[in-house]
Formats: structure tokens, sequence, C-alpha cells
């Protein structure tokens, strides 16, 4: 987790960028966010900043999602393995996309081929929560 600090003008503000949903109550608040949406707020260097320069090498990191797979186990993947091709995805990095891209999760019985095509389902009817 990174700390931002608001920076911008308004009495309260709500991230509506990183899709975060953190709300900052005016000039100097500092909220956490994660690494991920810390990168992309700071992108807006008239409205957030890093609170702490530390969390600078946070940001120098490759992003990972990190999740809890069927097992209870915790992963985390590379962000840039939500790039390649559904094809070429591993279980977890399937379970990955749809959960880090369309807020779904799908039970341990599912099938490769069936998760690949219930994503490329959800690709055809709707928009992603999120971009890369």
């Amino acid at each position: 987790m990174a700390q931002v600090k608001y920076i911008g003008r308004k009495a309260t503000a709500i991230d509506n960028v990183a899709n975060s949903g953190v709300m900052w109550n005016g000039n100097g608040d500092v909220q956490a966010v994660t690494d991920r949406q810390a990168r992309i707020l700071v992108k807006y260097a008239d409205q957030w900043t890093l609170a702490e320069e530390s969390d600078s090498i946070l940001l120098k990191k490759e992003p990972v999602m990190a999740f809890i797979n069927p097992e209870g186990e915790r992963v985390e993947i590379p962000e840039s393995a939500m790039k390649k091709p559904l094809e070429h995805m591993d279980m977890d990095e399937l379970r990955a996309y749809a959960l880090e891209f369309y807020q779904k999760s799908f039970g341990p019985r599912i099938s490769r081929k069936r998760l690949v095509d219930e994503i490329e389902e959800l690709q055809r009817g709707m928009e992603p929560f999120k971009q890369i």
C-alpha cells in the first residue's frame, strides 16, 4: 500500500481515475491506496502526490495483482501477464484477469477452456472496470 496525498483545490476529492473509490478530505489529506492505484494517481501531479518519499520505491517495481485462489493460497500475478492473449495465460492468470477487469470470480471446478470462454463472453458483453 502507498500513502497518497491530495494537493488539489477541492474540499473533497474522490478517486475517479484509478477506481479505488477512496475519498480525500481536502488539500493535504493522506489516504492509502494500492501501489497500482498510486502509480495511476501520481500521473496527475496537480491533484495527487506521494505522501512519503520512501513509497517511490514501491512504484518502480513491476505491479502485481494479488488474489486468493480457490485452494486458499495467495497468488501474485505480474501485471505484464495480463497483456498476454487469454489462450497463453495459465489458470491463475485467467482468474486474476477476470477478477481484476470484470470483478468476476469462478469456482475451483471450472475447466480452463470454460474459463477462457466465460472471459471472452464478458469481453463481448461489457466494458472492463479497469484498464491496463
